[in-house]
């Protein structure tokens, strides 16, 4: 089964991190839902009101309203044109409703108007993945570890690996793979794609762990976004 990371709201303005689901915020968007339908439109050039609505929209996202988020963001950009990270908002909606063609064209929007917003080329790369676009998406997740910046590196090399685990270039999915499951926080689909490396040269993959590559956690980690 083909699994990948987008960097879905770790950059966004409310900072949410990871998979951190609770019933308190699924209240609020189903509140930001209901009081949008009450109030009237936003007029044109108000960035508190854009502001606003890009909130409501990343309740909306990380509660898997995508529809509804989508909406929000939409509203935000008429409101407030030009904003990269609108249009990075609504890709990654569209990238979690696989509609890769939109969410793709959405990420070129905000990396047409923010060329450094390194998650947008993050997100762009997973959409290349998803659409078996594997030499793009090698290229815009080699770009991102370009940015020595750049904080959600570990998650880019499980991309990048599982890029290279589809091309065939096993070694060098080995390569990055390691590098994520080696990580202060590591990836756990990085376990998972690096057994499917070692059977595919036919090697035990308890022989990695002897060699340094530490033992499966005991559950998954939801620091990572799925």
């Amino acid at each position: 089964m083909k699994r990948w990371i987008g960097c879905s709201l770790l950059m966004t303005l409310l900072a949410v991190q990871g998979c951190s689901s609770t019933d308190s915020s699924a209240a609020a968007a189903d509140a930001a839902a209901s009081d949008t339908k009450k109030q009237p439109q936003a007029r044109v050039g108000d960035p508190l009101a854009s502001l606003t609505l890009m909130r409501q929209g990343s309740v909306l996202l990380q509660q898997g309203q995508y529809e509804l988020a989508i909406e929000k963001f939409k509203e935000a950009d008429r409101v407030a044109p030009g904003n990269a990270t609108v249009h990075n908002m609504i890709g990654l909606c569209n990238l979690q409703l696989r509609q890769y063609e939109k969410s793709l064209s959405s990420f070129n929007t905000a990396l047409d108007l923010a060329p450094s917003f390194t998650d947008a080329r993050n997100n762009r790369g997973t959409t290349y993945l998803a659409l078996g676009q594997l030499r793009l998406a090698e290229v815009d997740f080699l770009a991102v570890l370009g940015d020595s910046t750049y904080p959600h590196r570990y998650q880019v090399y499980y991309n990048l690996g599982t890029t290279y685990f589809q091309q065939g270039q096993l070694g060098a999915a080995e390569e990055n793979l390691r590098k994520a499951v080696t990580a202060p926080f590591p990836v756990f689909e990085a376990y998972v794609r690096l057994a499917e490396v070692y059977r595919e040269q036919g090697r035990d993959l308890t022989g990695a762990i002897s060699a340094g590559i530490p033992a499966l956690p005991a559950k998954p980690l939801s620091h990572f976004p799925k």
